[in-house]
């Protein structure tokens, strides 16, 4: 994922740049940072991202706010029986 990718998918999320911040648990100027190439973006941050879209859509009924790859590892997860 590149930071405009990332720009990109806050906004599909419909989140503002604070909102973001608050949901990852960093500070405005680090996800500032990140959009605009001044910080490096890591895999850390990709998995936040998509960890909260799973959260939101889930929550907001909307799948097409989820991750595709993170919606179809949520769906085989939750195809697995329960046993314990």
């Amino acid at each position: 994922m590149t930071s405009e990718e990332f720009v990109a998918f806050r906004k599909r999320l419909g989140l503002s740049q604070t909102q973001l911040a608050d949901h990852m648990g960093m500070s405005l100027r680090a996800i500032q940072d990140i959009e605009n190439g001044r910080a490096q973006l890591r895999r850390i941050h990709i998995l936040a991202i998509e960890r909260l879209s799973l959260m939101l859509g889930s929550a907001l009924g909307n799948l097409s706010l989820i991750d595709p790859t993170t919606l179809a590892e949520a769906r085989s997860a939750a195809a697995i029986p329960n046993n314990g």
